[in-house]
């Protein structure tokens, strides 16, 4: 499966509202499908969440989740969350509340969910600002604790920095749990400590809490935050090892495919070498074994005759994928810039004559402008990853 990646507006992870855990997973599973499939988010257009693959990613009960997410929808139409900002005009601070979503809807029988964005929430959830928070979705998806998710996002912003100072009364505000728990003890053992468990046990970093004190009362919390290894799941693991050495094997010719000689020579080579070294090595006997196909495929997979037809391919193909890469982006940046003199003129316009009308055009413009640039970052760091010389 592909690992889906979650970007949010850091102002929307520091954002005060309460969701369920099912509500919770399926506002980042639409971010992530909106990203990672290129479909701009659209306060006029539904984004379709399917139960299978839902459940897929999220290890739920296949059976179970497709009435799970038809009323985790219909709570979640009724959500909001609030945002605090400052008001460009008087530079005062300003409280937004902001629903969710605008509409939600579902075909019984049908095995899918929509849900369209509201207008105000997308730019925090699709515009790619220099202050985001991303991280893969599956880092959270065996969560079971919502607040778990909530806090792992709070402090993955801190990671580079190795630790993170909260305030009781901040978090509780934005977790939205004021009034509960009026005991730390009850605030830590119910909330805090059971997040850090499941950060800890599921995620690819490794928190740790100590008490912050204003003279004998405890106020605050310092975490401690450190990057780990990625967490190895022993299950996934195996069965991507079988596929992998089956894909290997459907690359063989058919008459010597079944051949035990064959099977062991790749077998011992995939687990000391890799996919890719054996790949090109079966390639490479394909295209030049005159004789003794098995015989040749040995050697090959010994002395590794493959590596150079490997680069000779790669050589190519990357100089084509990088001209096109060049004129994508360029071409995109372009109609970046045409969008930000369009939106300029039209905000300008609208001051001098007054004319709501050409300021509501101009907003329009804006979640084109935020949609377009969404797919121009991510393109931007995907060649920046592959490419670093463009």
């Amino acid at each position: 499966m592909k690992e889906l990646k979650v970007v949010k507006s850091n102002r929307l992870v520091e954002a005060s509202y309460r969701l369920t855990e099912i509500e919770h997973q399926i506002i980042l599973y639409a971010i992530c499908r909106s990203r990672n499939e290129g479909v701009a988010l659209s306060p006029d257009h539904p984004l379709t969440i399917r139960a299978v693959e839902f459940a897929q990613q999220f290890g739920t009960n296949p059976a179970k989740v497709y009435g799970q997410l038809k009323t985790a929808m219909d709570t979640l139409f009724s959500r909001h969350l609030v945002i605090h900002d400052i008001d460009e005009e008087t530079g005062k601070p300003e409280v937004i509340k902001i629903r969710w979503i605008n509409e939600a809807s579902y075909v019984d029988g049908s095995g899918n969910i929509k849900i369209v964005f509201s207008r105000r929430i997308i730019p925090y959830i699709s515009q790619l600002e220099i202050k985001f928070t991303p991280y893969l979705l599956k880092q959270i998806s065996k969560m079971t604790s919502v607040h778990a998710i909530r806090i792992y996002e709070l402090l993955a912003q801190y990671v580079t920095y190795g630790k993170r100072e909260i305030s009781i009364d901040w978090l509780k505000n934005t977790l939205q749990l004021e009034g509960e728990y009026p005991r730390i003890y009850d605030l830590k053992e119910r909330v805090i400590d059971v997040a850090v468990d499941q950060i800890n046990k599921y995620s690819d970093i490794n928190v740790n809490y100590t008490n912050i004190k204003t003279g004998r009362a405890i106020t605050g919390f310092l975490f401690t935050i450190n990057k780990t290894k990625p967490k190895i799941d022993e299950a996934a693991k195996v069965e991507n090892n079988n596929t992998d050495f089956k894909t290997l094997l459907a690359f063989v010719p058919d008459a010597h495919r079944a051949k035990k000689s064959v099977i062991a020579a790749l077998e011992s080579s995939e687990k000391k070498h890799g996919f890719d070294y054996v790949k090109r090595n079966i390639l490479y006997s394909n295209a030049n074994a005159a004789k003794s196909y098995a015989g040749f495929l040995n050697s090959a997979l010994k002395q590794d005759w493959g590596h150079d037809l490997e680069l000779e391919q790669k050589e190519a193909i990357e100089g084509k994928q990088t001209v096109h890469a060049a004129e994508k982006l360029n071409k995109m940046a372009a109609e970046l810039r045409e969008l930000a003199g369009e939106i300029k003129s039209l905000q300008h316009n609208s001051k001098l004559t007054h004319d709501a009308a050409l300021w509501n055009q101009a907003e329009t413009l804006k979640q084109k402008y935020f949609a377009l640039e969404t797919l121009y970052q991510a393109a931007k760091q995907n060649e920046e990853v592959t490419n670093p010389t463009l």
